[in-house]
């Protein structure tokens, strides 16, 4: 966990870091949209590639330039192989479950898909149209709980790191179709379930799993995901009254059964084993040779010895 003996110069550093990242991903992100325009109009494309393109090229240039960042220290070290499935298997189960429920109930049914009135109908090129959600999920996960997390929560701790980025979450679909105050809120608590993730396991696998699996389920089963009308399948589930408990036409996390699901998914996140010997992540304390005392950004003193997956000698103070 992040180290909270920090002092204010650092804490303001990092802080100014954050704020940059956010400025530098929207810049990049928008030329990104600009160039990609002229190429394609399809409107998933131009919604998920130039996050992700904006994202990337602030990622890869701060591990260039600070001194203490790498693939590891952002969340992209080992561990793919375990936690991408993992928040798969989750994310399906966790959509699968409400979607038996609303159909015992009578809450839902299934209906004929309208095809014209498909925002994104992807059912003749589902190996495109799965390969769009993933760019869309990891793009928001690398964007809102990569550098921006960390640096967060290396400036705030982690607790306000989670609640600030997961108010951005969601911002970032505060333009949805049909949002209300509880899609809002349930969009939040799925950031903080991602944003927990990041922190508890080291990593952003198992958030990036968990995103794309949940999203995945509702275009398979035919459910609206978070107001857009995205079929991968001649399946389609329209969820019927109460509005408020199904999420109706804005899909699951317009209603109370998300929120539910959102909170066991939270539990069973924090429960988890942390995956394998703590790794080293930008929120860490710079540490210095093997029984010295480095002193790193703000100041900071810390008895040290080597770091797990890192070079003993590893310090940031230029």
């Amino acid at each position: 966990m992040p180290d909270h003996t920090v002092t204010l110069r650092e804490r303001l550093k990092y802080l100014g870091l954050a704020v940059l990242t956010v400025f530098n991903t929207y810049v990049c992100a928008s030329l990104a949209a600009f160039a990609l325009a002229s190429l394609s109009d399809h409107q998933l494309v131009l919604a998920t590639v130039p996050l992700l393109c904006g994202t990337v090229i602030v990622t890869v240039l701060t591990v260039a330039v600070l001194p203490r960042a790498s693939w590891r220290r952002v969340g992209l070290g080992p561990g793919a192989g375990r936690g991408v499935p993992l928040g798969l298997v989750m994310g399906l189960l966790g959509c699968g479950a409400l979607v038996l429920v609303v159909s015992s109930l009578g809450w839902a049914r299934w209906v004929p898909i309208e095809a014209e009135a498909l925002r994104f109908d992807l059912r003749a090129t589902p190996v495109q149209g799965l390969a769009l959600l993933a760019v869309g999920a990891t793009a928001e996960e690398l964007f809102a709980r990569g550098l921006l997390l960390q640096c967060l929560a290396r400036a705030l701790g982690p607790a306000g790191a989670i609640v600030l980025t997961s108010a951005g979450f969601a911002a970032l679909h505060g333009a949805n179709p049909g949002i209300t105050a509880l899609s809002t809120c349930n969009t939040a608590l799925f950031g903080a379930v991602f944003g927990v993730a990041v922190i508890r396991q080291g990593s952003l696998w198992l958030a990036t799993g968990l995103h794309l699996g949940w999203n995945v389920a509702q275009a398979v089963l035919g459910v609206n995901i978070s107001g857009i009308t995205i079929r991968l399948s001649d399946l389609n589930l329209r969820l019927g009254r109460p509005e408020w408990v199904t999420g109706g036409d804005y899909g699951f996390e317009g209603g109370l059964l998300a929120t539910g699901v959102a909170l066991a998914l939270l539990a069973i996140v924090w429960r988890l084993p942390e995956s394998g010997a703590p790794k080293p992540m930008l929120w860490d304390a710079p540490h210095g040779d093997r029984g010295a005392r480095a002193r790193g950004l703000g100041g900071i003193d810390r008895a040290v010895g080597a770091e797990s997956g890192g070079p003993v000698g590893e310090r940031e103070g230029r």
